[in-house]
């Protein structure tokens, strides 16, 4: 499964949502433990969306990442919300990059876990590992793709359930990923060894769990880190059907910010 070769949609991704809930039907374990860990910085403490700061300017960065991030909380919350009538048991994290952003009142709405030092490789395998010895699984996700849509962590989630050493990823079109989860322990060498922020980032990842068990590649979503990026999310022909109420408050405001002069 090679995601960088996938082509950006014509129509758009997540227009393939919303689906039907999974059934849990002869599943054996109905209600599976999961969690949901959203790697999130905080303002004021570390730099936020510095590709887009460098043409819209940091504040108008800012300004777009603290949306993006309450269009992920909301989702998080209805994925949560919905998770019984899927017999799942989701619990929400925000993995916060800064050991004195977990008092930041921007992360009240959740628990909270630090990242711990090091690398992008050494931060997620952090988390990944000390959420999976609570929980049956875990399914980790940034702050920016705000159009996500609910269903799409309920799909995740339910492949994990439902059986024994299992991964799932979320392809982002630029070759990264949005989503990634597993029920499954994997060693930090093979997070570390992943080259993040590159077209094959999601590639490599799943090449390096291949062999650990079955993978389930979900469709394709787009990151926001670019100016293009952001026109696509503020697009005209844009399906937003079925998008919460903070989701649509990030594509209006990419709307508003189409006649900035930098844009």
């Amino acid at each position: 499964m090679e995601c960088n070769n996938v082509a950006p949609c014509s129509t758009h991704c997540e227009a393939g949502y919303p689906r039907d809930l999974p059934s849990s039907k002869g599943t054996g374990d109905p209600m599976k433990s999961g969690a949901v860990a959203i790697f999130v910085k905080t303002p004021g403490l570390s730099p936020v969306k510095t590709r887009l700061g460098r043409v819209i300017g940091s504040r108008a960065a800012e300004e777009f990442y603290a949306l993006s991030v309450e269009a992920t909380h909301e989702v998080s919350a209805e994925a949560i919300r919905r998770a019984s009538s899927a017999s799942l048991d989701l619990t929400a994290y925000w993995a916060i990059a800064e050991s004195a952003g977990t008092f930041h009142h921007m992360w009240h709405q959740f628990g909270n876990i630090f990242q711990g030092n090091g690398e992008l490789g050494e931060r997620l395998s952090n988390v990944y590992g000390e959420l999976l010895d609570k929980h049956g699984f875990v399914l980790l996700i940034g702050a920016d793709c705000p159009q996500m849509p609910w269903q799409y962590m309920i799909e995740a989630a339910s492949f994990l359930r439902d059986g024994a050493n299992r991964f799932v990823i979320g392809p982002a079109i630029d070759g990264g990923f949005c989503l990634f989860g597993g029920n499954a322990p994997l060693s930090e060498e093979l997070w570390t060894r992943v080259p993040y922020s590159q077209s094959d980032t999601a590639v490599e990842l799943m090449q390096g769990i291949n062999a650990l068990g079955d993978i389930r590649e979900l469709l394709p979503l787009v990151d926001i880190d670019t100016i293009d990026d952001l026109r696509y999310l503020a697009g005209k022909d844009r399906d937003n059907t079925g998008l919460l109420p903070a989701q649509l408050r990030v594509i209006e405001w990419c709307r508003s910010l189409s006649s900035h002069p930098s844009s």
